[in-house]
């Protein structure tokens, strides 16, 4: 038996586009001799598809869809396993795999397990699995017991269904997971040691095939692959791109190919991460040019890079927009960056839009100190020429803020917030310079100018201003708290001083606001800010109450 592995690239929603990938890749399965070729989880829909499934004809035109890639592979001697929403009673919906064969789905696989924590909702849309059961198919002219599941089904700790292990009781020959598991950081190696610890408990070979791309947040890795019954690598699809494997079992579903065990480095997987996030928010959304402050500070150099790497150097605009209060060194090193990358860049001072908003709030304002609200009206200034530029050109501006900086509100409403994308709003401070060094170790030289490395960061809206936290303590205690959630006495305990933990704690509630009013970002760890994290705006709880 020759199984193909699709790891595919949907587009949600995308149902015609979809569909005639699907085809094209059963097609070319079938040239290469492959009897069974298995899609990612709802390859025809897209995931996650949230309340398009409610959209009037849409769950009946991807069962449509469904019925026209078996109809279109009747000739075909290959059954296909594709992810698509069945609808069989009206207001009942399942997360499916359509076995397909000789022009019928012979059979129809269902999720048992449902996510609702972080990301995923999926009790909001579907029912569970009522029956778990193998597929038989005849493959050339040999039954085999197909063992199908659909991704969070592998991830069975915290339930008291265990799918694998049922559909080995049942007979399953071979375990096929169907996935559309989102990427964080060192996730692959969480996946690659469920599997095995699989294999090790069942003595079964296990193929793994998962989506990969970005779709709005979220970012999918891909790294499908198969493993035989002792652990052995048959097949590595790769990281982040829609690519074809294929492998040979023999009638003891053991192979005579095998491979050594991919190694991954975590900030290189990362990297490509956000470049993929990027690249597909803009190919999806139809954007081609990505506009961005340069502000000669380690955040916007970062988000430069990744941008120039995921939409071409040419494709990419740094504007530089200093004030009376922007030092020479910033402009030199924002200036150095956009040629180092090859970039194309522009300087705007905001002095004389600056000045004018002053004067125009010259009486309101009168015997007032300088403060908060005339630093902030220079970062409003700024986002006024980023987005008119952005209007007038057909560009998506890229905000550039962490996710330290995020997290405790240090950043501006309509200003530097003001954008399409927040491409590194899931990197706290200490991702951001070690991603930043590793893109340098990457390239053998300087690509961020060093002295952007070693600088004290700075949003330079007032004279000598620097930034007023020291992140080397802050953005570790902000993990602890964010996605580590830990509490009060458990890093009191630590030693972390207690009057700055519900400070920092203080910070980070106070600023839920702003961050609704955030674009999105791209989710690389499993505790984002945005979809994944609910908390109220309006929120008086404090652990030291």
């Amino acid at each position: 038996m020759k199984i193909a592995l699709i790891q595919m690239n949907p587009t949600v929603g995308a149902l015609k586009e979809n569909t005639e990938k699907i085809l094209s890749f059963i097609q070319e399965a079938q040239k290469n001799g492959a009897d069974l070729v298995v899609f990612p989880e709802l390859s025809i829909t897209g995931y996650p598809p949230q309340d398009l499934i409610f959209e009037p004809n849409f769950v009946t035109k991807n069962r449509t869809f469904c019925e026209k890639i078996a109809r279109e592979t009747q000739t075909l001697d290959i059954v296909s396993l594709v992810g698509f929403i069945d609808n069989p009673t009206k207001d009942t919906y399942y997360n499916a795999i359509a076995v397909i064969c000789q022009g019928k789905i012979v059979d129809t696989i269902y999720k048992t397990l449902l996510p609702t924590y972080d990301v995923f909702d999926e009790k909001r849309y579907f029912q569970s699995n009522p029956s778990i059961h193998p597929v038989i198919c005849n493959i050339k002219g040999k039954s085999v017991s197909l063992g199908i599941e659909i991704c969070e089904d592998l991830w069975d700790e915290a339930y008291s269904i265990k799918v694998t292990q049922e559909l080995v009781r049942q007979g399953a020959d071979i375990i096929i997971n169907c996935s559309a598991s989102p990427y964080s950081y060192k996730k692959v190696e969480t996946r690659k040691k469920q599997i095995l610890k699989k294999i090790q408990t069942y003595h079964i070979p296990f193929c793994y095939v998962n989506c990969c791309g970005g779709q709005d947040e979220l970012i999918f890795d891909g790294n499908s692959f198969m493993v035989d019954s002792h652990g052995q690598w048959l097949a590595h699809n790769g990281s982040f791109d829609e690519t074809l494997s294929y492998v040979e079992l023999d009638d003891t579903f053991s192979a005579q190919d095998t491979l050594g065990e991919p190694m991954f480095h975590p900030d290189e997987e990362l990297f490509k991460a956000l470049k993929t996030g990027v690249r597909d928010y803009f190919r999806k959304t139809g954007f081609t040019d990505a506009l961005l402050g340069l502000s000669g500070g380690i955040d916007s150099s970062l988000v430069a890079v990744i941008a120039s790497e995921a939409l071409g150097s040419d494709h990419v605009w740094g504007i530089i927009m200093p004030s009376q209060f922007s030092s020479d060194h910033s402009v030199k090193d924002a200036i150095a960056l956009a040629k180092n990358l090859g970039i194309h860049y522009d300087m705007y001072s905001i002095q004389k839009i600056y000045e004018i908003v002053l004067e125009t709030l010259k009486k309101p304002f009168e015997g007032t100190p300088f403060g908060l609200a005339e630093e902030n009206i220079q970062a409003r200034s700024r986002g006024i020429l980023l987005m008119a530029l952005a209007n007038k050109f057909h560009r998506l501006v890229l905000t550039t803020g962490n996710k330290t900086e995020l997290a405790l509100g240090y950043s501006t409403l309509y200003g530097d917030m003001a954008g399409s994308l927040a491409v590194i709003s899931d990197l706290n401070k200490e991702d951001v310079y070690r991603l930043s060094y590793f893109v340098n170790q990457q390239a053998g030289y300087d690509r961020i100018p060093e002295n952007i490395l070693t600088k004290i960061p700075s949003a330079e809206l007032r004279e000598g201003q620097t930034d007023p936290f020291d992140y080397a303590i802050v953005s570790p205690l902000v993990e602890a708290l964010l996605n580590q959630e830990k509490s009060l006495e458990d890093l009191v305990e630590e030693g972390y001083d207690r009057e700055l933990v519900c400070h920092i704690k203080k910070l980070i509630f106070q600023a839920e606001y702003k961050r609704r009013q955030t674009p999105p970002g791209l989710r690389v760890t499993e505790k984002a800010f945005g979809m994944g994290r609910k908390m109220p705006i309006v929120n008086k709880y404090m652990d030291d109450d």
